[in-house]
């Protein structure tokens, strides 16, 4: 297996082809990398958590040295999530302390190669709930079809976005049994609207949100301006992404000011069926309202008006919109 600085050298060959046959900048393709996964057998000499972590920590010192115009720095990560896990905040955070962890070992590692350049930005290169393999397409397996998974999801993308997350690559669309579509009918599943739902609403400016300390810790929340391409005020609105965990209903109020004017538009996924968050139903309202009532299990986006996107907006980075 290729140490982080062999496979550096590797994608500066890559490169080299890239400048031959693309003469025109404008046409040429991205350099990404390294999708890194299961570099088991690199060096885990300290600090590094896993062998993975020192792998690419070699891998960006070198890039750096050698400056390549590396466009995103790939993550490769299946989470292996479960309806536990997803209705769980600790074990999502599980999920955000891996991306979080690459972040670092990408900036760190290029800041140790002395290059001017700012590091490359974090992408999630391939990341799913499952590393499933190829189970049939029958039904015989549907354990990442459920709702509880468009919770991880979701939860996922908001975190990622926080972190500076430029893009996030899901896995896949369809097949075996984690995909965005029944494999066997082509049916969306709960994750499918989940993505509809983000990438039509959901702005590339992250905003800062939080809940107050005494709060539930099932609730999670997220926010952006709204994407400017969906006819429902474009950036001068705020996108709130509102995930309740518990199997108990939780009222939120968006802000103390209820007074003020502005239209408010929300979207409500909840479970549909029995089953509840293990199930693979999954419905979907829209209500106008200023207070917000979240049933259990569910995930909310609610886009607010132009004074509360002035209000709230304490910092902003930039991401590219891609579910």
């Amino acid at each position: 297996m290729y140490t982080g600085a062999e496979q550096a050298k590797n994608l500066q060959t890559l490169h080299k082809l890239t400048l031959e046959l693309w003469p025109d900048p404008s046409k040429r393709p991205l350099l990404l990398g390294p999708d890194a996964a299961h570099q088991d057998t690199a060096d885990s000499k300290p600090p590094f958590p896993t062998p993975r972590d020192a792998y690419v920590y070699d891998f960006f010192k070198a890039c750096g040295e050698m400056d390549l115009p590396i466009a995103g720095a790939t993550l490769h990560k299946y989470i292996e999530t479960t309806t536990e896990r997803d209705t769980n905040g600790s074990r999502l955070d599980e999920t955000t302390a891996r991306f979080k962890l690459f972040q670092e070992q990408v900036n760190n590692g290029w800041a140790a190669s002395g290059s001017a350049k700012p590091a490359p930005r974090a992408w999630g290169g391939e990341v799913g709930p499952h590393n499933g393999g190829a189970p049939p397409c029958d039904h015989s397996s549907m354990r990442w079809a459920t709702f509880a998974d468009s919770l991880w999801y979701t939860d996922a993308l908001g975190s990622s976005a926080q972190l500076g997350f430029e893009t996030f690559c899901r896995q896949d669309y369809i097949g075996a049994d984690y995909g965005l579509l029944d494999c066997a009918t082509g049916t969306p599943l709960p994750d499918y609207w989940a993505a509809v739902l983000w990438n039509w609403m959901v702005g590339p400016t992250v905003l800062s949100a939080s809940v107050p300390s005494d709060s539930s810790s099932n609730l999670r929340v997220y926010a952006h301006c709204t994407a400017e391409d969906n006819g429902l005020g474009g950036p001068s609105g705020v996108t709130l992404i509102a995930l309740n965990l518990a199997d108990e209903d939780v009222t939120v109020q968006l802000w103390k000011d209820a007074t003020k004017p502005g239209l408010v538009h929300m979207w409500q996924l909840a479970p549909e069926d029995k089953a509840g968050p293990v199930g693979e139903g999954q419905g979907m309202n829209g209500t106008v309202r200023k207070r917000v009532f979240l049933c259990h299990f569910i995930l909310q986006m609610i886009i607010l008006p132009r004074w509360a996107r002035d209000k709230h907006r304490e910092s902003t980075q930039k991401r590219t919109r891609f579910p």
